[in-house]
């Protein structure tokens, strides 16, 4: 698979929203720490949304609405923003990204892969304890098509 987006590692117990937006927009995740973008988006009187977030991060995206059927892959090639439960926090949700090439090949790019004692979604079935294939359970949130993904983390070939 031609992949485009890098991995990085969520800095926080709570900060895996972030951290797909850092790697949304190339950026590094501490960056957007430091911005207080994660502080903003955890405040419970005054939140940021998810569409707040991408618009003060300048990405261009199609938003799902998540009363209707939306499926990995519905709307081609690029990277859907993907909401599932939480391995690692009972109870809790957690935000991972699915990038999608042409051809229809998928990765799991989950923000706890890596971290230790972590477990984390993958794309491929597995007998790593640390490691949950993702079937089903899950919301897609948000589309960034694969031009869009070009332009950030491909400028000089796109223009």
């Amino acid at each position: 698979m031609n992949r485009l987006i890098k991995l990085q590692q969520q800095p926080t117990a709570t900060s895996c929203v972030t951290t797909c937006m850092a790697m949304l927009c190339n950026r590094p995740v501490s960056d957007l720490m430091e911005e207080g973008i994660d502080r903003e988006y955890h405040q419970s009187d005054a939140s940021l949304t998810l569409a707040e977030m991408f618009d003060a991060l300048s990405i261009d995206y199609l938003s799902f609405n998540t009363c209707d059927r939306n499926s990995l892959g519905e709307k081609g090639a690029g990277a859907y923003l993907v909401c599932v439960p939480s391995l690692n926090i009972m109870g809790g949700n957690h935000q991972l990204i699915v990038e999608m090439d042409d051809e229809g090949d998928w990765v799991v790019l989950d923000p706890n892969e890596g971290k230790d004692g972590k477990i984390y979604y993958t794309s491929f079935p597995t007998t790593n304890p640390l490691q949950f294939m993702l079937g089903g359970g899950y919301t897609v949130e948000a589309f960034i098509p694969r031009r869009n993904l070009e332009l950030v983390y491909l400028p000089q070939e796109v223009e």
